[in-house]
């Protein structure tokens, strides 16, 4: 089976040829068409992405646990768990602050004055209270100690 000269001019895509396309009566998609149907479909993909994330987030925000959906056992146990673990944890952020306050500042365990003291220990303190539940459970304990001190005084 060999082509023939005559086959392969009609496969020839030349300008004369591309003339030939306007008068062509097969049915054929508008140019305008696709990019219309493309902004439709992106924006319904969009759309369908948008409704996900929000389900997404609807789904976390309901599965979360607040402080008033736990049961007050829960609470008071957690409440001396980090009350009772307090000493230990801090000492650990006051370790890692000191390392990275002489680090930062070169200084020497000799050449520590006051301001530094003060500085480290507010520091450590802050990094104890950003790390976990710190802050409402040692909340809970000091206002549970104003109304013991309130009560009796």
């Amino acid at each position: 089976m060999s082509l023939g000269t005559q086959e392969l001019h009609e496969f020839n895509f030349e300008i004369e040829d591309r003339d030939n396309l306007d008068n062509d009566n097969r049915p054929s998609i508008p140019s305008d068409y696709s990019l219309i149907h493309n902004k439709e479909l992106s924006k319904n993909i969009e759309d369908v992405v948008i409704k996900r994330l929000k389900k997404n987030v609807e789904e976390k925000e309901s599965e979360r646990k607040t402080i008033m959906d736990m049961p007050l056992k829960d609470i008071i146990s957690k409440t001396t768990k980090t009350t009772a673990d307090f000493l230990m944890d801090y000492n650990i952020k006051v370790i890692e602050a000191k390392h990275h306050y002489e680090k930062r500042y070169e200084l020497t365990t000799d050449t520590i004055g006051m301001s530094d003291f003060f500085t480290i220990h507010s520091l450590a303190f802050v990094e104890y209270m950003k790390d976990g539940d710190h802050t409402l459970y040692l909340g809970i304990f000091l206002l549970f100690v104003s109304v013991i001190i309130y009560l009796f005084i």
